[in-house]
Parts: structure tokens; sequence; C-alpha cells
């Protein structure tokens, strides 16, 4: 690496004053408008950059080149961060007992189910058995078991339709 002479020094510092303005206008705080102006500066004098009558023009696009990444760095981290967060909002009293209510009327519904349909609903929904597992164990065929669940739901919507209503305030149970 070349060491900068005296004069190129000079020159840079008289600089200084501008990158500094520029750079308080393209970020939000003087600490980090210091911190571009540097990084420029230290890209100029390590990156093979000869500093001549133009340098300032190279020094004022990096700055801007630097600005530019860190706000699509400061972008890609907080969309990271939104993605990756859990909301932290907790359920009240009242909430949780009104899920739990939904929950009981569910079960109640699915046992009240008629007789070939309530069997492959309980073992499709609440044993997670997939379609061709219920019919070996039934000794049906798998179009009968898919048929059966059909009608079980369409008859289990029936009822929580008719104490619930619209299927938002049933559906989450």
């Amino acid at each position: 690496m070349n060491t900068p002479s005296t004069h190129a020094l000079e020159r840079l510092l008289q600089e200084s004053g501008s990158l500094r303005r520029l750079a308080g206008r393209l970020v939000r705080d003087a600490a980090s408008a210091d911190d571009l102006v540097q990084d420029a500066v230290v890209a100029a004098l390590t990156g093979g950059q000869r500093v001549r009558e133009d340098t300032g023009g190279w020094l004022r696009g990096t700055i801007r080149n630097l600005a530019r990444q860190g706000y699509r760095r400061e972008g890609n981290r907080t969309a990271r961060e939104e993605s990756a967060a859990r909301p932290e909002v907790i359920a009240s009293t009242g909430d949780a007992v009104a899920a739990a209510e939904r929950q009981r009327d569910l079960a109640e519904a699915v046992l009240g189910l008629s007789e070939p349909h309530r069997e492959v609903v309980l073992l499709r929904f609440f044993s997670d058995a997939p379609p061709r597992a219920i019919a070996e164990e039934l000794g049906l065929t798998v179009l009968t078991v898919k048929k059966r669940l059909e009608r079980g739901l369409k008859e289990l919507r029936g009822v929580l339709e008719g104490s619930y209503g619209d299927r938002g305030a049933w559906a989450v149970a």
C-alpha cells in the first residue's frame, strides 16, 4: 500500500467539512455522518484512489453509495427481524375462555355426528390418520372414507353454523 503524501492528506482534510454536510443530509445523526466520512476517506486512502483535484467528487459519490448500502442493510435487517418476531399480545382471560368454549362445542358437535361419519372424522382429525390408513383400519375403500369425511364435515359445518353463524366465529377452534 502506498503511503499518502502530506499534500494528499491536506486535500482530504479540506474536503471534510463539505463531506460532513453531505453525510449529515444523508443519515439521521452526526455520529453516523462522521462514520460515513471516515469510511469514505479510508476507502480513498486504502483503495488505491489517487488523491488529485477531483477527489472531492469521488468522495461525495462514495459517501452516497455507502449511505445507500447502509439503508439497504437496515431495511433488510428490519425485514428479517419483523419476519422472525412473534406477536407479543397475550390473550385476555375472556378470550381464552371463549376459545375453550368453542373447542368444547366443536368436540360435542363431532361426537354428535351420525356414526359412519363420526368414526372417520375422529380418526382423521383427532388421530391425524390419513384416509388410506383409515380405509385399511376399517376395511373400506379410500373413496368411501373420503365420501364419509366429506359428508361428516358438511354435517359438522351445519351444526356449527347453526350455533355460531359465521364460519369465522368457529373455524379457529
